[in-house]
């Protein structure tokens, strides 16, 4: 029997019913999944069932998937919406972040570690502008790369991660110029 290794194998192999395809992305993806909850800093007494309806999700619109793109990110992609349902149903009141910021994703990356007010000031944060500041500065993606995951273009990205800055940086009694 073909050992097989590469999702989109996998994937292939799933949708023509093989549940057993399944099951092995499951264990092979199962660690990052968990990493990616943990990351997002989901509660720990939510991400049993975070994890169980993401796959779940996974195996219904496994037909949904695009075979060219990587299984990876749309699997993530999955999980982040999910744990962005879950967030919005207990924050409803929240806003996002909506202030123009002229700072760059370079000063918070210099000034973010040296201040000791930054984790404070991100657990304030709604979930989705957390999400943004982690994926970039603590898991140094490119913005192209959170494009990808949050299938968003990548200047909205950008604008986007600049305002939260912003509001960082006012929060923390920083205002001004940081060049």
């Amino acid at each position: 029997m073909k050992v097989i290794k590469e999702d989109s194998e996998l994937v292939a192999c799933a949708k023509s019913g093989n549940k057993r395809c399944f099951e092995l992305l499951f264990d092979k993806h199962l660690p990052g999944v968990l990493g990616f909850f943990y990351y997002l800093r989901a509660p720990e007494d939510v991400i049993d069932d975070l994890i169980q309806e993401t796959f779940t999700k996974a195996f219904c619109k496994l037909s949904l998937y695009d075979s060219e793109k990587s299984f990876t990110n749309w699997l993530l992609s999955l999980a982040r919406n999910l744990y962005y349902d879950h967030c919005r149903k207990k924050l409803r009141d929240r806003n996002l972040v909506e202030s123009v910021s002229h700072n760059t994703q370079k000063n918070l990356e210099e000034k973010a570690m040296d201040n000791p007010v930054v984790e404070d000031l991100l657990d304030s944060l709604p979930e989705e502008a957390r999400f943004l500041i982690e994926l970039r500065v603590f898991q140094e993606l490119s913005f192209n790369e959170i494009a990808s995951i949050l299938k968003e273009p990548e200047v909205n990205i950008r604008v986007r991660f600049h305002r939260i800055v912003s509001r960082l940086r006012d929060a923390s009694g920083k205002e001004g110029n940081h060049d």
